[in-house]
């Protein structure tokens, strides 16, 4: 067996994961709906801020245009872009990757079987420098489009078509690099080893992506208020991705009564013939295995 907890398990990515995130979701749903909304009431104060500044501003703009109304006036209003695009682009470059530091932060240690608390819920922060890099690399063509419309530019339904296709080819390429990011592993090497790790599986990583996207999709009809499930299992669908297509280090071998029920699979049983583990033989189960550098147990 690997030693580090998943490798070599099961390598191509599998649809049972969606079904384990909500496993691992119904074993702690206080902290994951607590945690989101703290990381929500966060990211909305600067975000309301933007648009406070923005309305006042297209407030004095209008005050100040003798011809409002006209044609000129409707073409050249920043109206649209500023109070919609720009707080939405604040939003998706600097917000963005600080709640999912925080948020992959705690689906990591969760999967690695370890209780989490909202105390628990800043401790991924200090990835926030290396998740910023990973959200440009993924979101540049939705940067792309916000800018524009922040700019009052007219954006083509293909040009947001394209941009679509382009996130999800790159999602399901780099399926497992986001948690590994915030697992404290640098960006060049996570990029290189996660996109190795789906490079056989590529289309059945596409087809994964999709059905998660749905997911969200759905958990945005009742108010948005779904996303407060789907949005935690999609992170610790990542967690899982981390650990099964990689191997995520740092297990703790003693899986304690916070685990999904099912979890009896993992570790995996070992091979008929092949004698029992050696990690769960030689280590105690009070005895936990080091953690990555950025982990704070």
């Amino acid at each position: 067996m690997n030693e580090q907890y998943g490798a070599g398990v099961r390598p191509r990515v599998q649809y049972s994961w969606i079904g384990e995130s909500w496993d691992w979701f119904k074993a702690s749903p206080g902290t994951w709906i607590a945690s989101l909304f703290i990381l929500g009431a966060i990211s909305l104060v600067p975000l309301m801020g933007f648009v406070f500044l923005s309305v006042m501003r297209t407030a004095r703009q209008i005050a100040e245009t003798p011809h409002f109304g006209s044609p000129t006036f409707s073409q050249t209003s920043p109206f649209t872009g500023e109070i919609f695009f720009l707080p939405l682009l604040v939003f998706e470059v600097f917000l963005q990757p600080f709640v999912y530091a925080c948020a992959l932060g705690l689906a990591n240690r969760q999967i690695r079987g370890y209780s989490i608390g909202v105390n628990d819920v800043f401790a991924g922060a200090r990835s926030y420098g290396r998740l910023f890099i990973i959200n440009l690399f993924i979101l540049l063509p939705n940067i792309a489009v916000i800018a524009l419309g922040t700019a009052g530019l007219t954006i083509s339904p293909w040009y947001g078509l394209l941009s679509n296709i382009y996130n999800l080819i790159v999602m399901s390429v780099m399926l497992p690099v986001p948690a590994m990011v915030a697992d404290g592993v640098p960006v060049v090497e996570a990029i290189s080893r996660g996109s190795a790790a789906t490079k056989q599986d590529r289309f059945n990583a596409i087809g994964f992506v999709f059905v998660c996207w749905l997911i969200m999709l759905a958990g945005t009809l009742a108010c948005g208020l779904g996303t407060m499930i789907t949005g935690p299992m999609m992170y610790i669908v990542g967690a899982i991705a981390y650990r099964d297509l990689i191997g995520m280090p740092g297990m703790a071998t003693s899986l304690p009564a916070h685990t999904p029920s099912n979890i009896g699979q993992w570790p995996p049983p070992p091979t008929p013939g092949a004698g029992p583990s050696t990690e769960q033989s030689f280590r105690p189960p009070s005895e936990k295995p080091p953690l990555p550098p950025d982990f704070n147990e």
